[in-house]
């Protein structure tokens, strides 16, 4: 596949030059969305140190790290677990084949403990450094001094988008090249929901309760998404579970479109929540609602989060998830573009198991 033309491939010349300086440190500032968790590593590996060590890049968020490995994955056309893949807490997806690996800060922290001297590792790629953690600083300290020391071939590089370099810069030492890539602006437009009108049974009319108001914007997100997919498996218009299929083209981009669209649907729907939990004069007890909604909707993003990462471990192409009040539904790609009775019954049962939902509250639905 492809990789998308982002700005961080603006500066693939100054970032190969960089790494051809002896012991060589880079601080990269690059904004969110630029490319650069995606772009830097397969960059280091096209420069050759790939194949002399371990491309290592630390995160701060198990969830990161693998969502991160299997997108790579998918842009240089390889299996996870293979030329790329990811260690975290209880799960490791690497080979004696793997080139780039994303890993958390505090799995990172342990290899220093078993291999102090890094063995195998031709480069530690610090992301998201402005997250700041102890694991985190004791590693950079800890990589800075083998690179001074026995490990002069390494090369170190720290990236972020919000930190204020100055001040690492300095710490990394007048040998640090200093790197930055620009974003992009796109035109925005906000569009608000037309306000639904109920009423409260004794002939007075007004807006739903807020929290009502965020369910249903998340509702219909979730069906504009499912509704580009094909049920499998599930209930659909109060009919049978059944396995009648409709050919629906999903196109390449539908996953991370959908995970895009949940998201912003999502972050939208808590904000009107904590907006009514904050505002002031608000009773108690709406506050209390507005609470446990966002709760309730941090809880299905994790989980969505959890279903994603183990079906996809199941050898899945991709797979996306959408929870609600009454059930989730899972939209999944295979390499043959096909879902078998046995692949629905391993998908149910992993999403019964995450979410507690019965088999009557899964739908499997298979993207074309």
């Amino acid at each position: 596949m492809d990789s998308p033309s982002l700005p961080i491939e603006e500066i693939r010349g100054e970032l190969l030059d960089a790494l051809q300086a002896p012991s060589p440190r880079i601080l990269l500032k690059a904004p969110t969305g630029s490319g650069k968790s995606t772009g830097v590593p397969p960059m280091m590996d096209d420069a050759g140190l790939g194949e002399r060590g371990l491309i290592v890049v630390v995160q701060p968020r198990r969830m990161a790290a693998r969502l991160l490995a299997r997108h790579v994955a998918r842009l240089r056309g390889v299996e996870l677990g293979k030329e790329v893949g990811y260690v975290v807490r209880f799960e490791r997806h690497i080979s004696p084949r793997t080139r780039i690996a994303y890993v958390t800060d505090g799995m990172l922290e342990r290899w220093l403990t078993e291999r102090p001297a890094l063995e195998g590792v031709s480069a530690v790629v610090f992301d998201e450094f402005h997250e700041r953690s102890l694991s985190g600083d004791l590693s950079l300290g800890r990589v800075l001094d083998l690179q001074e020391g026995p490990r002069l071939d390494m090369a170190v590089a720290v990236m972020s988008a919000t930190l204020e370099i100055s001040g690492l810069r300095d710490y990394m030492g007048a040998s640090c090249r200093v790197l930055e890539a620009h974003g992009r602006q796109y035109p925005v437009e906000t569009v608000y929901r037309a306000p639904r009108l109920v009423s409260d049974g004794r002939g007075r009319v007004a807006p739903p309760p807020v929290w009502e108001q965020a369910a249903d914007a998340v509702e219909e997100t979730g069906t504009k998404i499912l509704g580009e997919a094909t049920l499998v498996s599930g209930q659909e218009d109060g009919g049978e579970a059944g396995t009648d299929e409709e050919a629906v083209y999903t196109g390449g981009d539908y996953f991370a479109s959908a995970r895009l669209t949940r998201q912003q649907a999502r972050d939208n729907a808590i904000s009107l929540l904590q907006e009514a939990a904050d505002q002031s004069g608000a009773d108690a007890a709406v506050a209390n609602e507005a609470s446990e909604g966002i709760q309730v909707l941090a809880g299905y993003t994790m989980k969505e989060a959890q279903i994603e990462s183990l079906v996809t471990a199941k050898g899945y192409a991709d797979c996306v998830a959408f929870m609600g009040e009454d059930g989730v539904s899972v939209v999944v790609s295979t390499d043959s573009g096909e879902l078998t009775g046995e692949d629905v019954a391993r998908i149910t049962d992993i999403a019964m198991k995450e979410t507690g939902y019965d088999a009557g509250g899964i739908r499997i639905m298979a993207a074309n």
